[in-house]
């Protein structure tokens, strides 16, 4: 069944994503109609490059190294962007997890497939996931789960117009993100936390978490040279909500000097779909 759809999904020779897994949100507002959508073009779908060998080793393994490759797998599904594939083994992992794991492995595996379900536009049952992560934890508990799920909620609260709820679990994610150094959670945050801001008015705020997430990924750049692809996709993303944000503010010559690098990155590494 795996590999049928992935020959389905090879076949597509031009598909278009909205960068959603980002949880880019399109939102309209008559006073502040911000246009959130970026389209990035992908010739072709290819499966993980692991899966294979993380399946392989899956039948040998037991208790916390089987948990952490049914992870493994489920996260490589996810960002390739194969959801119900994504959810089958975050929920082999839930189970496994629940008999033989820790109570992290248990939130972990329920932040993946409240994220997963998410993407699916499964609100409804990703919100239950995402809050049963929270009700695991006291108040004082921190971790990278408990997190990484109040900004996941904060993003689909976004996508529901409720604003004012979303930036409660933004706040207070970013606050968490940054004290754990979670520099993954705070790329996707800063795609989130700017956008809800100004819809509400904060414009002050929303130009400040603006520049916090280019600091971000400019930050992650100097540190891991080689991974620059990663952080581009981000800074493309922030420069496109950057500039809808400026064009209200009549100044629109900080975010496109911004984007005039970036395209010239994107040429640099050849990132043809970046453009």
């Amino acid at each position: 069944m795996q590999e049928q759809a992935f020959s389905k999904l090879r076949k597509k020779q031009a598909v278009y994503f909205v960068i959603y897994r980002y949880k880019i949100r399109p939102m309209k507002r008559t006073c502040l109609p911000f246009v959130l959508i970026l389209l990035v073009h992908v010739s072709t779908a290819q499966p993980p490059a692991n899966i294979d060998s993380l399946q392989n080793v899956l039948h040998t393994q037991q208790d916390t190294s089987r948990l952490s490759t049914l992870y493994s797998i489920a996260r490589a599904y996810n960002k390739n962007g194969l959801q119900d594939s994504a959810l089958v083994y975050f929920n082999k992992g839930l189970e496994y997890a629940r008999e033989h794991g820790s109570k992290e492995q248990v939130a972990q595996m329920r932040w993946g497939l409240g994220e997963s379900k998410s993407k699916l536009s499964r609100y409804d049952e990703a919100l239950s996931d995402l809050f049963a992560v929270l009700k695991m934890f006291g108040k004082e508990e921190k971790n990278m789960f408990i997190s990484r799920s109040k900004k996941e909620i904060g993003a689909i609260y976004i996508y529901q117009k409720k604003e004012k709820e979303a930036l409660h679990y933004l706040q207070e994610s970013e606050t968490e993100l940054t004290q754990l150094r979670d520099t993954m959670g705070l790329f996707a945050l800063y795609a989130n936390l700017p956008v809800c801001q100004a819809v509400l008015g904060d414009t002050v705020n929303a130009m400040i978490s603006f520049r916090k997430g280019f600091a971000v990924a400019e930050g992650y750049d100097k540190s891991h040279p080689l991974e620059k692809a990663v952080t581009l996709r981000f800074k493309l993303a922030y420069t496109y909500n950057m500039v809808n944000f400026l064009r209200k503010e009549h100044d629109l010559q900080d975010a496109l000097t911004r984007m005039e690098g970036y395209k010239t990155e994107a040429l640099a590494g050849n990132n043809k779909y970046q453009l």
